[in-house]
């Protein structure tokens, strides 16, 4: 029996290996390392079985500050196809391609998040539930104090909007 997440990790991947093992005939070419993760999986705990099957075989970042630079990356090469995606830049017919390509990079950064995540020890879905929660938490109580104004957060600009966010954001993390 596991005590902890890392060691059921551990030994559920063992028992997929042996399958995977059991599986390759010698008239067939070996399996994927990265075979056998349940495509059922939410996409941040898909993101982040890959990275510990790449780790697992050696494929790993050696230091955080790698990793990080890599998500910074992933960030300058968003910001790149956003520029290119400017009305100065785009042609008839580039907008369903540059959406793709957009959408790409964010994939790449999420992807790159979230193996910043396990790389941590963190669980990438947990932690994104817990900043949805935040956000939710932080963002209701910036709709309580508009209310306190007498008005909708409809009808505030996004100046005053970000105001009280602050204001907000500073007395929960008093």
């Amino acid at each position: 029996m596991a005590r902890t997440p890392e060691e059921a990790l551990k030994s559920w991947n063992a028992v997929k290996e042996t399958e995977r093992k059991a599986a390759t005939t010698h008239d067939t070419p070996p399996a994927s390392l990265l075979d056998g993760i349940p495509r059922t999986l939410p996409s941040t705990l898909e993101a982040f079985e890959l990275g510990v099957r790449a780790a697992e075989a050696g494929f790993d970042w050696i230091k955080v500050e790698e990793l990080l630079d890599k998500v910074d990356e992933e960030v300058r090469e968003l910001r790149q196809e956003l520029e290119r995606e400017s009305p100065a830049h785009s042609t008839p017919g580039s907008s369903q391609k540059a959406a793709r390509k957009i959408e790409e990079e964010v994939g790449d950064l999420m992807f790159s998040v979230a193996n910043l995540a396990r790389y941590l020890r963190s669980d990438p879905e947990s932690c994104l539930r817990r900043a949805n929660q935040k956000f939710k938490r932080r963002f209701q109580s910036l709709e309580k104090e508009v209310a306190k104004r007498g008005k909708k957060v409809t009808e505030c600009s996004l100046e005053e909007l970000e105001s009280i966010w602050g204001t907000v954001k500073e007395r929960e993390d008093q």
